[in-house]
């Protein structure tokens, strides 16, 4: 995480931070993780007409990048993912969950994003199996990211 903190100050100028395991927990309601990167700050954007700063950057693109984004293309794969929602959680319930509302992006090889949706809804996204999508393939990732939400939160009845 420390290369990926100090990638992400040398090619946009992005403060982040590296809390510790006791100061996560407060960060995402689970002991799941071990170790996470915080986003603290802006994004420096360099434009034909000169550098911007930005608090939110979107950086389209696809499997098929082109030489305008390096840093993109040698980081992207073309995978289909996955999103499981929980029915409304009330806003008790989803704050004990991930107290400060950010999304979650957990890293393994393969990675889930998860985020409290506007009405309180846990959306927990990811690849859940290399296999084309047909409806008895999707069931089976369904089941695959329920299982996982259930580990990272234990307290979740599943």
């Amino acid at each position: 995480m420390r290369a990926e903190q100090r990638d992400l100050a040398d090619n946009f100028g992005h403060d982040t931070t590296l809390p510790s395991k006791s100061d996560l927990r407060a960060e995402l309601g689970s002991d799941y993780c071990h170790g996470a990167l915080l986003d603290r700050g802006d994004f420096l954007v360099g434009t034909l007409h000169g550098t911007i700063r930005a608090t939110q950057v979107t950086a389209a693109t696809d499997a098929y990048t082109d030489k305008a984004m390096p840093w993109f293309r040698k980081r992207l794969i073309n995978v289909g993912s996955f999103v499981i929602v929980t029915e409304p959680l009330g806003e008790e319930r989803a704050r004990q969950l991930i107290p400060d509302n950010r999304v979650v992006v957990p890293s393994r090889t393969i990675g889930h994003c998860i985020r409290i949706t506007p009405d309180n809804r846990l959306a927990f996204g990811g690849r859940a199996l290399f296999a084309p999508s047909d409806p008895a393939s999707d069931v089976k990732s369904g089941d695959v990211l329920k299982r996982e939400m259930t580990e990272i939160f234990p307290q979740w009845p599943g």
